[in-house]
């Protein structure tokens, strides 16, 4: 903030400009003006205005308001830019000092990443096709593992028939011994069935683990020490003519263009032109 201005003692609180005259010099900070040009302005907001104009001379009374209001208004915005003004200077001077080897650094950078980018592409380029090979490979084998169970499981119900083939005509059989052997081949039936059975379990169980092991390989990421890569989604024009209505914007600079140059002779579809009002100081 600035330091102030030094006002003759006796003078106006914001006649800046003041000659000292050899009078005795007053510091005046920028709160201090902020200050007196708040009370004054207070005074003015204080004045009654008329909030319905029936006559010229009504019309003309707050006019002269407004000429008062705006005068104190340009005043404080003298006030705020004398003191701003320095510091905007500074800014832009410190600002300017700086850019040129920010901008030098800056393009160090782009020109360090560039290959950087080319070298992450490459290898997310080789990461799909590999991962593409290892889907077919995945799905070849998926494919053979399910041939193996439904033959595991042909198996199995090969086994259970035979079983009961056995067990029906074991009980059809009049002599005993006949019978037993009919029960034997039974039980053997059974045997060889349960057998079966587990071993298709087996097999469905080695298929389900060999699928999330085809479907949880990972894969390596590029990484480099005191870096990150961010893969944030862009985009970029390809036909401007197919983007839809919703995305679009009007151009309001160049409507207001040719608003200003038509005045009330400007035809634009979906724009209506009219004349607003706004009162003025000379």
């Amino acid at each position: 903030m600035s330091e102030g201005n030094y006002l003759t003692e006796g003078s106006s609180a914001f006649d800046i400009n003041a000659e000292p005259n050899n009078q005795r010099l007053v510091k005046v900070t920028p709160e201090a003006q902020a200050e007196a040009v708040t009370k004054e302005a207070q005074v003015l907001l204080a004045k009654p205005f008329l909030t319905f104009i029936k006559s010229h001379p009504d019309y003309e009374r707050n006019a002269a308001h407004i000429v008062d209001l705006k005068a104190k208004w340009k005043e404080l915005e003298e006030k705020r830019t004398s003191i701003t003004g320095p510091i905007n200077a500074s800014l832009k001077a410190i600002n300017d000092l700086f850019r040129g080897p920010a901008e030098m650094i800056k393009n160090a950078i782009d020109a360090c990443e560039l290959p950087m980018k080319g070298y992450i592409r490459d290898q997310d380029r080789i990461q799909r096709e590999a991962e593409a090979a290892r889907l077919v490979t995945a799905a070849k084998e998926l494919h053979l593992q399910e041939e193996s169970r439904q033959a595991a499981e042909a198996e199995v119900q090969n086994a259970r028939e035979k079983e009961s083939e056995a067990t029906c005509a074991a009980q059809a059989e009049i002599n005993p011994f006949l019978t037993a052997t009919r029960l034997a081949q039974a039980a053997a039936a059974s045997i060889a069935a349960s057998s079966a059975s587990e071993v298709a379990k087996n097999t469905i169980r080695e298929q389900r683990r060999a699928e999330s092991a085809l479907l949880t390989i990972p894969i390596p990421q590029v990484r480099a020490a005191g870096t990150k890569i961010n893969r944030p989604y862009k985009w970029q024009y390809t036909d401007k003519r197919l983007i839809p209505m919703e995305y679009m914007l009007p151009n309001e600079q160049l409507i207001g263009a040719t608003v200003r140059t038509l005045k009330g002779n400007t035809n634009i579809p979906g724009i209506r032109v009219f004349q607003d009002i706004s009162i003025g100081g000379r």
